[in-house]
């Protein structure tokens, strides 16, 4: 089966064109931002070049490297196929990523698109996910907060509202335990949402006094909405229910599976119940060609907008939005969660 795998930004830049990080992009030069170092350069004739970063910049991708999923050996974040060399490596990082090295882990840039075998497909699809996840956690050198994360926010199994991680103000380098809270303290939004999908069952008092029930997490599982049941190939290999849990391993896990299921036949997730699932799980997790842009010149032939547009997408943001003129749209690949809430006092 062929799969097709989204192209990678490669390329040296050049040290007379380019002086900013390679990661924050805010200036080198500007001590503010911390020391630089370089990882490599070339003085060679046909062109002189080097990668460097700031220094915390550079640390943070290394230990990120290591430290995700399985680990993998850290490679240049500016040009992709070049290993760090070891002695660039923190002194306290230095110990893992050898053992790493002598492990001959799967490498983490994608392949040229080919025609694989069982194993292989899925070393690939992991190394997709894998793709995904290192993109995201790079635009999240500072706090910032993308959208990279759905949730189906539930009531006694009936859905109540959707939402996203820009919202929650959480970012992938935090946990569930940060994510559960965000959500758990919105249980007035999430009240009055319930009183007015249902008035009748929600008890007058809460009308009456001001008062509104607090919720727990009675179950969590990864969905594809519009969907919140739970599918038996997207069962996570991580505790959902764990204040520990990091949210890039959720990221990570959900995007692997997604890997697998649309690599494979879709009567697997297709069903009575969810007929259309494996359709919104190609809205996840296919990049789409949105707006045409017309050619400007002889040299110019014109070009589509790319993003993940996904009509299940809670409207964005403008500032995290993709393309302000689609507010569904995302430069990332969207991973999805139920949280099924019950009323502690309801």
């Amino acid at each position: 089966m062929s799969l097709q795998l989204q192209s990678e930004k490669l390329g040296h830049v050049s040290c007379n064109e380019e002086n900013n990080c390679g990661i924050c992009l805010n200036p080198l030069n500007n001590r503010k931002f911390g020391l630089k170092k370089i990882i490599h350069k070339c003085n060679k004739d046909v062109g002189e070049w080097k990668h460097e970063f700031h220094i915390k910049c550079i640390n943070d991708w290394i230990h990120m490297c290591i430290n995700t999923g399985e680990g993998t050996y850290p490679k240049c974040p500016t040009c992709g196929n070049f290993d760090i060399p070891i002695d660039k490596i923190p002194e306290k990082l230095k110990s893992q990523a050898q053992d790493i090295r002598d492990s001959n882990l799967p490498k983490v840039h994608a392949p040229a698109p080919i025609i694989v075998q069982e194993q292989e497909l899925e070393e690939l699809e992991f190394r997709i996910a894998r793709r995904r996840l290192f993109d995201i956690l790079l635009r999240h050198v500072s706090d910032q907060f993308l959208p990279f994360l759905g949730v189906i926010i539930c009531v006694n199994g009936q859905p109540v509202v959707k939402d996203m991680t820009t919202n929650l103000r959480i970012n992938i380098r935090q946990k569930m335990g940060d994510l559960k809270n965000a959500i758990l303290g919105n249980n007035v939004a999430i009240s009055k949402k319930i009183g007015l999908l249902n008035p009748v069952k929600f008890r007058l008092k809460y009308w009456t006094d001001s008062s509104y029930p607090t919720f727990r997490a009675e179950d969590i599982h990864y969905c594809i909405p519009p969907y919140t049941k739970r599918f038996a190939q997207m069962e996570s290999n991580y505790d959902l229910n764990s204040e520990e849990t990091l949210l890039s391993d959720v990221y990570l896990d959900y995007q692997y599976k997604l890997s697998k299921i649309y690599n494979n036949a879709p009567e697997l997730i297709n069903s009575v119940e969810t007929p259309y699932a494996y359709q919104h799980l190609k809205n996840i997790y296919i990049e789409k060609n949105l707006m045409w842009n017309g050619p400007t010149g002889p040299d110019d032939p014109g070009h589509y907008d790319h993003a993940f547009s996904n009509p299940q997408n809670c409207d964005i943001d403008e500032d995290y939005a993709a393309y302000s003129y689609d507010l569904k749209s995302t430069i990332d690949s969207i991973s999805w969660l139920t949280f099924n809430l019950v009323a502690e006092d309801m």
